[in-house]
């Protein structure tokens, strides 16, 4: 499993390369319209970002799932045993008998 600050790096790098790349394309073709190049880099880049960010909320969602079933299962086997404990005051009570 890959850490999410390695998707967010990855993020991060991506971004700053699509940016330098346009800022290219711009100071290379000057008086050309560059509008399909940098919809061709935007085209490329987003889908690429997107599928990073989903890999990094998969990480995270697993994380909390994991972590909520840790908090299940130990909040069941504390109230379970808190019941057993209630069940054997009250058997106490009422093998004691009534109390007057």
């Amino acid at each position: 499993m890959i850490k999410t600050s390695t998707y967010v790096i990855a993020v991060v790098v991506l971004c700053v390369l699509a940016m330098l790349s346009v800022l290219a394309v711009l100071l290379l073709r000057p008086e050309a319209d560059n509008t399909p190049i940098i919809a061709s880099i935007f085209g490329f880049l987003i889908p690429v970002v997107t599928a990073l960010l989903a890999g990094a909320v998969q990480g995270v969602q697993k994380s909390v799932n994991g972590r909520m079933t840790e908090l299940l299962e130990t909040t069941a086997e504390k109230n379970f045993e808190l019941g057993k404990k209630a069940g054997r005051e009250q058997n106490f009570k009422e093998q004691s008998g009534p109390s007057q």
